[in-house]
C-alpha cells in the first residue's frame, strides 16, 4: 500500500513511477527540474530517491511535416546553405498581417497558448518597450480570456506592428515561424517546447525563459559550433519583468553607434552573428533530407 498511498489517499501518479523499471520525460534538464520542490509538485522525493532510474530524452522535429526546404505552406523554400526564401517569407508574413513593410525590422512570434504557465504576463508587461524600439510582433495562439483581450487591444492600438491571431491553425503557423525572426517562449516552466525546436528547423531565432527543455536545445544546436557565443539567448526563472532588456529592433543602429564611437545599450542584433546561428539551428534539427513528403502531409 505504501507505493500507492499519497497524503493519505490512493495515487497511482506516485505508484507509477516507484515501482517502474526506467522513467522518462522529454529533456535532461526538465528530468532534474521534476526532482525540485519547485516543479515536482510533491513527487520530488520519490523522483529523487530514484534519480539513477530517471532519464530525460530530447524530443525532435518531425522532418516530413516542418522543413523550410519542402514546406508548402510558406511563401518561399530555403535552407541552411541559401536562406533567401527567408526573407521572402518575411514580407509575405508582413503583408498577410497588415504588418508595415519593412525587412530591416525586428519581427518577433509566439505560437502559443495564451496562460501564465506559457509566461505571457512577461510578454505582456515589456511590449509597450519592445514597440518603442521598433519591433514588431506575430502572435498565434488562444487561452485565457485576459491575455486574449489584452493583446487584442494592442494590436487594434498598433495594427502596423502588432498582429494577433486567436486560436490554431498549423498552415498559419508555419508561416509565422518561417517569417519571423525571433520565436518568443518566456515559460515559467516548459518540458521541451515543440515550436521553438520548429523555430530553431526554420532558422528563427529562440529567445527563451531558462528552464526545462529549450536552454538545452539552444546549446546542442549553437554552442558544440560557435565557441564564442552564449549557449542560449535566455532569461533566468528569476528575472522581473522589468529587468528584461529587449533586444534593438534595427540591426543597423549598434553598428552606426560602433562606427561614431557612441555606445547603443541596446543589444546589438548583429546580421552576420545572427546568419551564423539561422544556419546552425537548422542543421541542428534538419538532420537528413528524407523521402520527399506529399502535398497533404507538408500541409498538416
Amino acid at each position: 500500500m505504501d507505493g500507492l498511498e499519497f497524503c493519505g489517499q490512493v495515487s497511482f501518479m506516485k505508484a507509477a513511477p516507484q515501482d517502474a523499471d526506467r522513467i522518462t520525460t522529454v529533456s535532461p534538464r526538465y528530468a532534474r527540474e521534476i526532482q525540485t520542490a519547485e516543479q515536482g509538485m510533491g513527487l520530488d522525493g520519490l523522483l529523487r530517491s530514484r534519480a539513477t532510474r530517471l532519464s530525460g530524452i530530447l524530443n525532435g522535429v518531425d522532418t516530413a511535416v516542418w522543413n523550410p526546404a519542402r514546406d508548402a505552406a510558406i511563401a518561399a523554400p530555403y535552407t541552411a546553405q541559401d536562406l533567401r526564401g527567408k526573407a521572402v517569407c518575411k514580407a509575405s508574413l508582413q503583408a498577410e498581417l497588415g504588418l508595415q513593410a519593412a525587412p530591416e525590422r525586428l519581427l518577433l512570434t509566439v505560437v502559443s497558448r495564451l496562460t501564465e504557465q506559457k509566461g505571457l504576463p512577461l510578454l505582456q508587461v515589456n511590449l509597450p518597450k519592445l514597440l518603442q524600439r521598433g519591433v514588431q510582433i506575430a502572435m498565434l495562439g488562444s487561452g485565457d480570456a485576459e491575455l486574449e483581450q489584452a493583446f487584442t487591444a494592442i494590436a487594434k492600438a498598433h495594427p502596423l506592428q502588432v498582429a494577433v491571431r486567436l486560436g490554431y491553425d498549423e498552415p498559419p503557423a508555419h508561416r509565422l515561424i518561417a517569417g519571423a525572426d525571433v520565436i518568443l517562449v518566456p515559460s515559467l516552466f516548459e518540458p521541451v517546447a515543440p515550436h521553438q525546436l520548429y523555430g530553431l528547423a526554420y532558422g528563427t531565432l529562440p529567445l527563451v525563459r531558462h528552464v526545462g527543455g529549450p536552454p538545452t536545445l539552444w546549446s546542442i544546436a549553437v554552442w558544440k559550433h560557435c565557441k564564442n557565443t552564449p549557449p542560449a539567448d535566455s532569461f533566468s526563472t528569476t528575472s522581473a519583468p522589468k529587468r528584461w532588456t529587449p533586444p534593438c529592433a534595427v540591426p543597423s543602429c549598434c553598428t552606426d553607434n560602433r562606427r561614431s564611437g557612441s555606445n547603443c545599450s541596446r543589444p546589438a542584433w548583429r546580421s552576420d552573428m545572427i546568419g551564423k546561428l539561422r544556419r546552425r539551428g537548422i542543421q541542428a534539427c534538419i538532420v537528413t533530407a528524407g523521402p520527399q513528403p506529399s502535398e497533404k502531409s507538408a500541409r498538416s
